[in-house]
């Protein structure tokens, strides 16, 4: 009977740990697919260019704004950004350009191709969620009018 007690009582733990790590990993594939927050990457045209964007959600909208830190820091308004699944597009349509990419399995990168006037140079993305990623050798750009 004790036997029978201490398998039973096994199987439920064994069980509650799974729905546990079930419910892990829906949480961790939610905030992999989540774009918002601040990402930073170098454009590699030219001498390279580096590039910050800031991405929030307004009523449930994707909005974000771009920064050249190499060109003055200027806020570049984009026109429109989305993620669908892993894949991440945006388009800035003043400036003629247009991105496509792919979001990492951990959410942390976005590998990907900016083409301006038909012209695309690798951009790659690295993501964090919150603060600020500034470049040690450039002026914090304030991103508040995102």
């Amino acid at each position: 009977m004790k036997k029978a007690m201490f398998g039973i009582l096994a199987l439920a733990m064994l069980a509650g740990n799974g729905v546990q790590a079930q419910q892990a990993g829906i949480g961790a594939q939610a905030q992999q697919k989540d774009l918002v927050g601040n990402w930073q990457g170098t454009l590699q045209a030219g001498n390279g260019l580096r590039l910050v964007m800031k991405v929030k959600k307004d009523d449930g909208k994707l909005r974000a704004v771009s920064y050249s830190i190499d060109q003055g820091g200027a806020q570049i308004a984009i026109t429109s950004i989305s993620l669908d699944g892993n894949a991440v597009s945006f388009s800035i349509e003043p400036l003629d350009v247009t991105y496509a990419g792919t979001m990492s399995a951990d959410g942390k990168t976005i590998s990907g191709s900016q083409t301006q006037h038909g012209q695309p140079s690798t951009l790659n993305l690295e993501g964090e969620r919150g603060e600020y990623v500034g470049d040690p050798g450039a002026a914090q750009v304030d991103a508040g009018g995102c």
